[in-house]
């Protein structure tokens, strides 16, 4: 049942089930997951994209099999997004089922734009 969503199965472990789960405990969460799976009518990524001034990285699992790559793909095209990367034999929760690969393009992407405290200083 949870492991719908991986393309490697091994990765869905009891730890990462609980981790995923315990936050459905805290007051107000059913309301939260319940606007989620509903879709709450908030604006679609296509809609966002265009108003965002900074730069976007999209990390998209190439087995997803809710939403496919070519979904993912519509996007690299906008001005905002900087890099679209396909994660090979990844499904739809990359950051679960391979951290290893996620934490270091996201580490890299905001090593490459993180404002420096001095540089930060300077330009107030």
């Amino acid at each position: 049942m949870y492991e719908e969503c991986y393309h490697d199965t091994s990765q869905v472990t009891e730890e990462l089930v609980e981790n995923i789960l315990r936050p459905g405990l805290e007051p107000g969460a059913v309301d939260v997951f319940l606007e989620f799976i509903c879709y709450s009518g908030g604006p679609l990524p296509e809609e966002l994209l265009p108003q965002v001034k900074c730069p976007v990285l999209i990390a998209w699992g190439d087995k997803d099999p809710w939403e496919p790559i070519e979904l993912g793909r519509a996007y690299e095209n906008f001005d905002s997004v900087e890099d679209f990367i396909d994660l090979p034999n990844v499904g739809h929760c990359p950051q679960d089922e391979a951290p290893h690969l996620v934490n270091s393009l996201v580490e890299s992407f905001v090593g490459r734009h993180a404002i420096s405290p001095a540089s930060a200083s300077t330009a107030i």
